[in-house]
């Protein structure tokens, strides 16, 4: 199908989903806003490994500066963007 505008692309997006598999297995393919320009993923981990959720969406490139794991050491979560 076309585009909604020039040069707009899609990403495969869930918000909060219990881990990656079900992220990709329901994950909408959906044309991205104006404004945005990259593909997002998100995952909030256990410190142990296990999946907390993952969230992909369409953001700016201000939104994708930061990127790697961190540790919320008050929450015991890994976050990896």
């Amino acid at each position: 199908s076309a585009t909604p505008y020039p040069r707009g692309f899609k990403c495969f997006t869930c918000e909060k989903a219990s881990d990656n598999y079900e992220c990709n297995r329901w994950a909408p393919d959906v044309y991205c806003p104006r404004g945005t320009r990259y593909c997002f993923s998100q995952h909030m981990m256990k410190a142990s490994g296990e999946s907390v959720s993952v969230t992909k969406r369409c953001v700016a490139l201000e939104e994708c500066l930061s990127t790697g794991c961190t540790y919320v050491r008050h929450e015991e979560y890994k976050v990896g963007t």
